[in-house]
């Protein structure tokens, strides 16, 4: 009787700790629910890093003549009148 009620303590108590760990609301959903919280954490600070970088380059390219000029002149090849452009050519790569 006593082998009895031992083994259903033990199988209720295991019942238990498993729907505790593996339920819909147990252990393991907390678990990848943090990791879920983390992730999502991270991308937020890169896109607010990223939001800054885009914030600073929209107040050059508003305010700041030189940053202006300095992007004309290096991604859209514009040069100021009467001025020069040499293109120098390494022999070594231009052999290969």
């Amino acid at each position: 009787m006593k082998f009895k009620s031992n083994l259903f303590l033990l199988a209720f108590f295991s019942f238990f700790l498993m729907m505790f760990i593996f339920n819909d609301l147990g252990l393991m959903k907390l678990y990848k629910l943090n990791q879920k919280k983390k992730n999502m954490r991270i991308q937020i600070d890169n896109l607010i890093t990223k939001e800054e970088t885009l914030i600073n380059e929209i107040e050059n390219l508003t305010y700041n003549d030189g940053y202006i000029k300095k992007i004309a002149r290096s991604k859209f090849h514009l040069v100021k009148p009467g001025e020069k452009i040499y293109k120098v050519i390494d022999r070594k790569s231009a052999q290969n």
